[in-house]
């Protein structure tokens, strides 16, 4: 079609066509954007009857090396997906754009092309860390910090701090506690320094729970309560639940089962208000059967592994199913 196109037009028009097509969808783009933050009845009619159109654009702005425009196509199309709730689909899409744009990180790449591809390779960081895919993460980020290290400026040092962020992750994931604990504080200090208190939040968070690996549950607490003070003042109420449930684990190692249990129901209340992680509900009616199980209540122990049970079952959550079986079993 497109070389029928550019033997009717000729050449000249052609071209003037694909520059237009992106020109005409990046204001399409931007009502999107209001619609999904205003109307998303309204929004998800638009997008979907433009959905493929927003993907030729995206195409178009690739081949004429549009790394601007197509980094801001890339973004509304996640937001997008995001909103579609398909994750599989805006995947197939983000690993296309990788093997089209490449994954390596140089300093001779224009910045536009640079923002595009950490862009997408920040997406994938958070989904290999949730599948526990801690090499890939380490070198991805290792890359980064190669990059950015070589530049100056607050931006930069923000990004070199999330960086580090992500590597204290990984070392918390794999137990290194005292070398998840030295990267941490290093990016806090960064943070602090740059006065940047909705990024530290983050690390306190951090902090918390590697202290509570630690076993020093009221420096974990005080950390902890530094976060969840925080999130809702800086625009991050859905990390509340989780500390909530963390807080509630700190206290069931404590033998305070009635604060567990308050905080386990806070934030299955946050989770019903949509906030916390995706299917955060199913985790807290899990832990609140498990806090019934710890005060020898088998009946309430019994609903509540049930419920998280049929929940898991239907979200195909299979370590939720798991640990619902596991718990049924002490029951």
């Amino acid at each position: 079609l497109r070389g029928k196109l550019r033997r009717q037009v000729g050449e000249p028009g052609f071209r003037k066509l694909d520059n237009a097509i992106p020109v005409l969808y990046e204001e399409f783009a931007r009502i999107l954007i209001r619609l999904l933050q205003s109307h998303p009845k309204d929004a998800g009619r638009e997008g979907s009857a433009e959905e493929e159109n927003l993907l030729r654009a995206l195409h178009i702005t690739l081949r004429l090396e549009n790394w601007y425009r197509a980094w801001g196509f890339t973004q509304v199309l996640a937001r997008w997906f995001d909103f579609r709730k398909e994750p599989g689909a805006w995947r197939l899409h983000r690993h296309y754009l990788l093997a089209r744009i490449g994954r390596e990180l140089s300093p001779e790449d224009p910045p536009e092309l640079t923002e595009l591809r950490v862009y997408l390779l920040e997406q994938e960081i958070a989904e290999q860390l949730d599948n526990g895919e801690f090499d890939k993460v380490a070198a991805t980020r290792n890359a980064m910090l190669d990059l950015v290290s070589a530049q100056s400026g607050p931006d930069a040092e923000i990004r070199r701090a999330t960086c580090i962020h992500d590597l204290a992750n990984v070392a918390f994931r794999r137990r290194q506690l005292d070398e998840a604990a030295r990267l941490c504080g290093q990016a806090l200090e960064i943070f602090e320094r740059l006065e940047r208190p909705d990024k530290a939040m983050v690390e306190h968070q951090l902090l918390g729970l590697i202290e509570q690996h630690r076993g020093n549950y009221s420096t974990a607490e005080q950390w902890l309560k530094l976060a969840q003070e925080a999130a809702p003042r800086y625009g991050r109420p859905e990390l509340v639940p989780a500390i909530q449930h963390t807080l509630g684990n700190i206290a069931r190692l404590k033998g305070d089962l009635d604060t567990a249990e308050q905080q386990y129901e806070e934030a299955l209340a946050g989770s019903a208000r949509g906030e916390g992680l995706p299917r955060q509900d199913v985790t807290e009616t899990i832990h609140l059967g498990s806090a019934a199980l710890d005060r020898k209540e088998y009946a309430v122990a019994k609903r509540w592994f049930e419920r998280g049970l049929e929940q898991a079952e239907a979200a195909g959550l299979r370590r939720d199913r798991a640990l619902a079986l596991y718990g049924l079993g002490q029951v």
